[in-house]
Formats: structure tokens, sequence, C-alpha cells
């Protein structure tokens, strides 16, 4: 006799939940990657963020641009004029008030040229004997500009002030430097050393100094060499360095000697 019962089914296979478990186990791994790949994309640009910061810090410093050079006297004159408008050029800058400009403020640089000079006898006689044309008077400046990013705090600048025995041919700027070595100079001259406080200077801060004043002469009668002169008889002001504190709190000192050996061209 035939057995009609429906045959009893088969029990399903435990692979099934298995394979739910390794689909959720999966998913579960996925998606901690994913969030653990966000994390650490998240910190990249973090750090790539204080890097940034850290350099702009870094760069947050103080910065001087020194410049030194000689203009006329009127062109002086105007440049104080032109630095105390509210608007001015940013090629004018304010000037130092010392004895160089009180001896141009005054207008009482008259010195007398006819003393005799080691170096300088064939000029002193032609000047006693009105044999000399004038051509002008001149004032040499130092510069100083802040132009870093931070603020520069107490800045100092040291100076010899020099007080000279005769007078001196100035044939360039340059010639200030010849002071630094007695060798090159005539006779003996008299150096004072003096500290300039300059504050705190801020970004764009500057200030025009004047160093000393100096004067040309021509020759009235031809063929005579050299044709011409420029002296001085002082006083002058010798720039050495200048000094300021870092942000790190250390004092930053930048030697001026080369500068003075590099004059620019101030416009005139």
């Amino acid at each position: 006799m035939e057995n009609n019962e429906n045959p009893v089914p088969a029990k399903q296979p435990k692979n099934s939940l298995a394979f739910i478990l390794i689909v959720a186990g999966s998913v579960l791994i996925i998606g901690n990657l994913y969030f653990y790949v966000a994390r650490q994309k998240r910190n990249t640009i973090k750090r790539q963020q204080l890097d940034s910061l850290a350099k702009q810090l870094d760069t947050a410093n103080a910065k001087f641009e020194i410049g030194y050079g000689e203009m006329s006297i009127a062109s002086y004159n105007k440049m104080k004029i032109a630095a105390g408008q509210k608007d001015h050029s940013p090629l004018v800058y304010p000037v130092m008030k010392n004895e160089i400009d009180d001896l141009i403020t005054a207008g009482s640089y008259h010195p007398d040229y006819g003393i005799s000079s080691t170096y300088l006898e064939e000029f002193t006689t032609l000047y006693r004997q009105k044999k000399l044309k004038p051509m002008g008077t001149a004032v040499a400046c130092l510069i100083i500009k802040q132009v870093g990013k931070g603020k520069a705090e107490s800045v100092k600048l040291d100076i010899n002030r020099l007080k000279l025995d005769e007078v001196s041919e100035m044939f360039d700027p340059t010639d200030i430097n010849k002071f630094t070595d007695p060798e090159r100079t005539a006779k003996s001259f008299h150096s004072t050393s003096l500290q300039i406080d300059l504050g705190a200077m801020d970004t764009g801060d500057a200030w025009l100094m004047p160093l000393y004043i100096s004067d040309g002469f021509l020759r009235l009668t031809e063929g005579g060499d050299p044709p011409g002169w420029s002296v001085t008889a002082g006083p002058i002001l010798l720039p050495v360095s200048l000094n300021y504190i870092k942000k790190d709190k250390r004092i930053q000192k930048i030697p001026l000697q080369e500068v003075l050996n590099r004059p620019i061209e101030i416009l005139d």
C-alpha cells in the first residue's frame, strides 16, 4: 500500500544564519573603516591647519629694511612737511629730531671751511681766496622701516657722535665709514657712544634720521683736479647697530656698517 502522506520538509541549513552574520559583520567593519578614514582625514586637516598657523606665527616676526643715502636740504625740508600730512606717500618718512635736524631747521650750519686741513690744503686755500663756487648743501640720512608682520619691541639705535678736529672730504656717502678706521682719517676726532630709544615699531613704522650735513664746491678756475669737493665740518652721527626684542624675547642685533657701504638713492 502506497504511503500518500506528505514528505517531511528537509531542515534549513544553518549556513543561512551564518551568511546573515557575515554580511552584518562586513557592514559593521566597513562602517567602522569609513568612520576611521573620515576621522583620520579630519585629523590630517587639523594638523595642516595647525602647521599653517605655526608657519604664520613663525613669520610674524619683525623685519627691518634699512637704507642710507643723501638728499638736498630742500628735499629734506619738503619731506618734513609732507610727513606731517595725513595721507602722505609711502616714500615719505617721519624725520627724527636730533642735533643735525636742529642745525637744518635753524639754518645755523655755517662752518669755516678756510681752517687748514691735512688732506684738503688746496681746498682750504681756494676757499679763503674765494675761488670756489658753492654747489648746494646736502644731508645724509638713515632710513629705518619695519616691514615684518610682528611688532618690534624696544628698538634701540647705537651710534657714535663724532666731533671733527678739521674739515673732512665726503666724496660720496660711503666716506662715513672711514671714521671706523683711524688710518683713513687725518687728525683724530672725538667720539661719544650714544643709544637712541625708538620704542616699539609696528609694521609700516619708519624713521628718517639725519646723520651729517655736507657742502659742495666747484673751482672757479678751469683745468684743476679735482674739479670740486664735497666736505663736512661735522658733527657726524655714525650708526653702529640696530637692536630690538623679537617675539621670543631674544634680542636681535643688526650691524649697520654694510648698509653704510651701499648707499641708495633717496628720491630728490
